[in-house]
């Protein structure tokens, strides 16, 4: 049986064999439907079991139930699925939001996770991973970039050639193990409850409830609570374990480029690496500046100076997220206006070449390009020097990094 639109069970399994980008998301009908850019794909059945493979770019339906198996050699995306997700391969980025539990064997890239609704198990990531609200455990065997892991509500295990920034409610007990060849900055809610233990080359900072430690290397240990939690943290660079005083919300932000479902694949795909990409930087910028309030308040100065270093800092704080802010909307803007343009353009020589206009018409890149060929806002100073910050950091390739200022520039 083959078609490109197979009704189906509210559960079926699905196996997907993407050899260009892939862009899959649930909806609430038993139905799987696939499109492709350039009709070189195919939808079959066999045995309940649903089988999709394509050679160019891919934007699959499936029902919001479904399992999936994925091997993809480029970009894959995963959004609104709540069945298993198993990802073999994903040779470029991988992006999931709003799926069930997730295991991950390879992505080449970065792989950025958000609201997992069960475990979120990784073999291992190519470049960064960026995670947050994952309702199980988040295991990841080793990761090759920073780590950035946020809201994690059941055990954490994870290992990184990068940075590690961590921010985790410990006041139930829980097994969080670290290991980090950079820097570890970790923010805990109050009230922990763990078995703390903390070693690194470098200086290591404590500030949780009534304890202020400051060691210029070595090893920590500590009990917070009931000790009944284990929390490790083993680092080469300096270690910051500190409680997070104030509201989440009065100082911590979101990231969601909400592009709509007019850019499914290519916009959706790219409001995900970019809200990812900014969420990291806004994510690291925080921590290091609470982490800096808390070393200003551990340090032997007059409180009135150290309530002004403390109001500059929140000031930098608020400063930096607005203009990331302010990049997250120019960048939105322009991805969707080039989309527009590109679509009227193709309208246009749809029309000469026949009555009728498809409603299915996708876009690829080459025709996002040359459609986005007019005047824009040039790019801000501020937001070149973020970008060579992320370059010179190695968060994005030079050419990752030419292709964001091309989007911000409209081209």
């Amino acid at each position: 049986m083959s078609d490109r639109r197979l009704e189906t069970s509210e559960k079926p399994e699905v196996v997907v064999l993407a050899h260009g980008r892939l862009y899959v998301r649930g909806w609430e009908k038993p139905v799987v439907e696939l499109d492709c850019a350039d009709n070189n794909c195919t939808l079959t059945m066999n045995g309940g079991i649903v089988r999709a493979d394509g050679r160019s770019r891919m934007e699959l339906r499936v029902p919001q139930l479904a399992s999936l198996k994925v091997t993809g050699f480029g970009e894959v995306t995963i959004r609104d699925v709540l069945g298993v997700v198993e990802v073999e391969q994903s040779g470029g980025s991988l992006n999931l939001r709003n799926v069930g539990r997730v295991s991950v064997q390879s992505s080449s890239n970065d792989l950025t996770a958000r609201s997992i609704a069960g475990d979120l198990v990784i073999h291992q990531v190519g470049r960064f991973l960026n995670a947050r609200d994952i309702a199980g455990n988040l295991t990841a065997e080793f990761i090759n970039g920073h780590a950035n892991v946020k809201e994690v509500r059941g055990d954490v295990k994870f290992e990184t050639g990068g940075n590690a920034n961590v921010v985790l409610d410990v006041s139930t007990p829980k097994t969080v193990e670290v290991k980090s060849a950079g820097v570890i900055t970790c923010r805990v809610r109050p009230g922990m409850n763990a078995n703390v233990t903390i070693s690194s080359y470098s200086p290591i900072s404590v500030n949780v409830g009534d304890t202020q430690i400051a060691l210029t290397e070595g090893d920590y240990s500590g009990v917070f609570g009931a000790g009944e939690g284990e929390f490790k943290l083993i680092a080469e660079g300096p270690v910051s374990l500190f409680e997070t005083r104030v509201d989440p919300a009065s100082r911590e932000f979101h990231f969601d480029l909400n592009l709509g479902e007019d850019l499914a694949g290519l916009g959706g795909t790219i409001g995900e690496q970019i809200s990812g990409q900014l969420e990291m930087i806004s994510e690291e910028l925080d921590a290091r500046m609470s982490g800096l309030s808390d070393l200003v308040g551990m340090a032997d100065i007059p409180a009135e100076k150290a309530e002004d270093i403390q109001r500059q800092t929140e000031e930098k704080i608020a400063r930096a997220q607005e203009k990331i802010r302010r990049a997250q909307d120019r960048a939105a803007r322009k991805i969707a206006e080039a989309q527009r343009r590109a679509e009227a353009r193709a309208q246009r020589e749809t029309r000469k070449d026949s009555k009728s206009y498809s409603r299915s018409f996708k876009i690829n890149l080459s025709d996002l390009k040359k459609s986005a060929r007019t005047k824009s806002d040039p790019v801000s100073d501020e937001e070149r020097l973020m970008i060579l910050n992320m370059v010179a950091e190695n968060k994005i390739t030079l050419e990752e990094a030419e292709a964001l200022l091309s989007a911000l520039e409209g081209n």
